[in-house]
């Protein structure tokens, strides 16, 4: 189809405006790159170039779109340009109200409005509008200029490039390292939320003066949905491939497909950039076709060959991240990442150089013709081939015993973490041996994970495994064996392998659902507040998305609750109380299907709080609907440990209730029930972290039920709350959780001190316990609480 002249015209006016925004000796690459073989497209170009330089700053304002200082667009001043590109002009403004806010504001280039650009636009808000990380420029607002051209409002991120920042303040590989493991963070969490960045360059990586580094430029970024208006994988202004080329990877250059293979590429060059002061991709010509030849088909040269420190580990992590085939490079930014640490912590690291087999291969590739001779030559050897015959026999016998125990490392993986775990999960004493099953079946999928990457069934099964794993070495709630950060790593693979899975296949209802439940299983580990609220948003997210498309499915529906749910947790955790109300009353609205077990958890969660806002009747009607499903639960299966220990918070629940209602004897009473459940269970188990703490917490709850009226049997609780509260520190493996509740008598029984015995002399020593021990649990809320008590304790 011929182009129309207007068509004609915007194309060459949109590689101008591109063009123009160069460096002279850049321009030349970039309009090979953009004109192709449109000679005449190019002349037309060069003499509109030519014509813009000698009008120097006569034509700026009108040419390129440049806005005056003082200048306002909607609540924001302009007060000076910040830089530009080939789309838009960036510009440092304040917004002009009571927060006198210094933000960045992006507004397309005048004459620039072609739906190409617009729609490059919108996604790039679309994009930041679904990221909330330190260290991505978050997106404040967006709108429309009076005479149409959109614009976008973000944090103001002023820095120098990550490698200028590197070199100008002399960091060691190491800082670098560790510098860019925080850059990882980023993109990993932009990958969690279907956001692929396509264009990670240094100056889109920026280092602030406070020395964090600063994702920015969302700009061609692909979003994994369904979008009407999604530009197209290969769309271009004026033809021209969109990509850098010294940090471009071979799907991008040959127009393929590009998901997070091509970001953790650009990460690879970034990376190799950081640490050996050269760039990955060396250019003679900078020609069209020696950029695609470098790109595609010539190897990175080894980092250590310019930095000889990097041999070894950084060699074999820098060449893995940076391999011309995507499905070689690291499967995910965590993996790359888990190198990266295993490397800085002396551990083994997960890249390796490539076999001799896999070199041979991509010589072949490289030397078609000479190969083909090559072979000419051996076929004409026929004394050869009984030998190769029987090689191909013995080869394909190897393979199949191989493959055999391949699937019986699978089944076994399954068998340890599910079936035989469950067996003797209520065992008493049975700790130790299901902590050997855990281990045993994490090594059985560390090696299948391996293998597991050009099959998304395994890869199921796999995170699926990894997320069994992590609730059993560390998942609140159930029983398990107080190992928090194994549990996080394990959850990390699931995660990754979840994430991996979806983008290649994006539209896959199954794989949505798998992958928000994953995120929801970080609520449930000893986490900061701010990360669980990440993962449950996410999840949210995922099944908002999935239930407009299905309204009426009554399974997505129960995941949607279990979503809520999370979201209530995670703003519990941060004192948002009125928002984690919401989100619990909406899981119950969404609940009428789900495991009495979920809607149990969500009463009582709700109740909690109602507690906490003085709502002490609305409490105590959520609190026994609880109880009623948990009763119905034991009756049911009495041998249920987990049953069993959810009744019992339902009890202390409900004597707590009792006990600020005025009601102390029928506060005991209820805690005493609990007292006896929970020490059932730790006789049994003793080892059970769940179990351990609760029978920690009832005892100090039973002490100042007794504060007011029996001083005697108080002390006594108190005291049996201090020996269990030590008994945990030497049994579960995660210090921390012993301490905190150690801490937690502490501050109870300074309390009983202060408000009931009215000592502050004895309430001291005891507030000063509970804030050190806060402190070395990591819980910086809690001491400044016991600080606070202390201050009004000074003598």
């Amino acid at each position: 189809m011929t182009t129309s002249t207007s068509e004609r015209w915007r194309q060459a006016r949109e590689i101008l405006y591109a063009a123009s925004s160069l460096a002279t000796e850049a321009r030349g690459e970039y309009l090979k790159f953009a004109c192709g073989a449109d000679e005449e497209l190019r002349s037309e170009v060069e003499r509109l170039l030519s014509a813009h330089d000698r009008a120097g700053d006569f034509l700026e304002p009108t040419a390129i779109g440049g806005l005056p200082a003082g200048q306002k667009i909607g609540p924001y001043q302009i007060l000076e340009e910040a830089g530009r590109g080939g789309m838009g002009v960036v510009y440092r403004a304040v917004r002009q109200d009571d927060y006198r806010q210094e933000v960045a504001l992006k507004l397309v280039k005048r004459d620039m409005e072609s739906r190409l650009v617009t729609l490059r636009f919108h996604q790039e808000r679309q994009a930041l509008a679904l990221l909330n990380h330190p260290n991505i420029a978050r997106l404040l607002d967006g709108g429309t200029t009076p005479d149409g051209r959109p614009y976008l409002v973000m944090e103001w991120a002023a820095g120098r490039p990550i490698t200028e920042a590197c070199r100008e303040n002399h960091l060691s590989i190491e800082d670098r390292l560790r510098l860019f493991l925080r850059v990882l963070s980023a993109v990993a969490h932009a990958h969690r939320n279907l956001v692929v960045h396509r264009d990670l360059k240094p100056s889109n990586i920026v280092i602030t003066s406070e020395g964090e580094p600063k994702l920015l430029d969302f700009g061609i970024a692909k979003i994994f949905s369904a979008s009407e208006e999604a530009v197209p994988e290969t769309a271009s202004l004026g033809g021209a491939r969109i990509l850098t080329p010294d940090y471009a990877s071979p799907e991008q250059v040959r127009g393929g497909s590009m998901n997070t293979a091509t970001d953790i590429y650009s990460l690879g060059a970034v990376l190799y950039e950081l640490l050996t002061g050269a760039r990955a991709h060396q250019f003679a010509s900078r020609t069209t076709a020696e950029m695609e030849a470098v790109i595609c088909t010539k190897e990175v040269r080894r980092p250590s060959a310019i930095a000889p420190e990097l041999r070894g580990d950084l060699d074999n992590i820098l060449l893995k991240a940076l391999e011309k085939d995507p499905d070689r490079r690291y499967a995910h930014v965590e993996e790359f990442a888990n190198d990266i640490r295993r490397h800085l912590e002396g551990h083994p690291i997960l890249a390796r150089p490539a076999s001799p087999w896999y070199r041979a291969g991509k010589f072949a590739r490289r030397n078609k013709l000479a190969v083909v001779m090559a072979s000419a030559v051996a076929i004409a050897l026929a004394v050869g081939l009984f030998v190769a015959l029987w090689q191909a026999r013995v080869a394909r016998r190897e393979r199949e015993i191989a493959e055999r125990r391949f699937e019986l490392a699978r089944e076994a993986a399954g068998s340890l973490l599910f079936e035989v775990h469950d067996a003797i999960e209520e065992l008493a004493g049975s700790s130790k041996a299901r902590e050997v099953l855990v281990n045993r079946s994490l090594r059985y999928l560390d090696a299948l994970s391996q293998e597991a990457r050009s099959s998304p069934a395994l890869q199921r099964d796999l995170a699926g495994g990894y997320e069994r794993a992590a609730m059993l070495q560390g998942g609140t709630g159930v029983t398990n064996l107080g190992r928090t950060d194994a549990a996080l790593a394990s959850l990390r693979k699931a995660l990754a392998l979840r994430t991996s899975i979806l983008a290649a296949n994006p539209k896959s209802i199954g794989d949505r659902r798998n992958l928000a439940a994953t995120h929801r299983r970080f609520t449930n580990l000893r986490l900061p507040s701010d990360q669980k609220l990440e993962h449950a948003q996410a999840a949210l997210a995922l099944m908002n998305g999935l239930l407009r498309e299905r309204p009426n499915d009554p399974e997505l529906t129960r995941d949607l609750a279990l979503s809520e749910y999370s979201m209530a947790v995670a703003y519990t955790e941060m004192g948002r109380y009125e928002n984690a109300i919401q989100q619990y009353r909406s899981a119950l609205a969404h609940s009428s299907s789900s495991d009495p077990t979920n809607v149990a958890l969500f009463h009582k969660r709700l109740g909690a709080l109602l507690m906490k806002t003085n709502d002490l009747p609305a409490g105590l009607n959520e609190y026994q609907a609880a109880t009623e499903l948990d009763e119905a639960r034991v009756r049911e299966n009495p041998e249920s440990g987990r049953a069993r220990m959810d009744l019992s918070f339902d009890y202390s629940d409900v004597g707590l209730t009792f006990k600020l209602m005025g009601q102390t004897q029928a506060a005991l009473r209820q805690y005493f029930k609990v007292e006896k459940i929970r020490q059932d269970l730790v006789a049994a188990d003793p080892r059970d972290e769940r179990a351990l703490e609760g029978l920690v917490s009832i005892s100090w709850r039973i002490a100042l039920a007794y504060a007011d009226n029996d001083r005697a049997a108080a002390e006594r609780y108190f005291q049996k709350s201090i020996a269990n509260a030590e008994q945990m520190i030497e049994t579960v493996p995660d210090k921390s959780a012993g301490k905190s509740a150690l801490a937690d008598v502490y501050y109870t029984y300074g309390i009983a001190w202060k408000y009931h015995w009215s000592s502050c002399a004895e309430a001291r020593p005891k507030l000063i316990r509970a804030r050190e021990l806060y402190r070395q649990a990591g819980k910086d809320g809690n001491a400044g609480d016991a600080e606070r008590l202390l201050s009004q304790c000074a003598q």
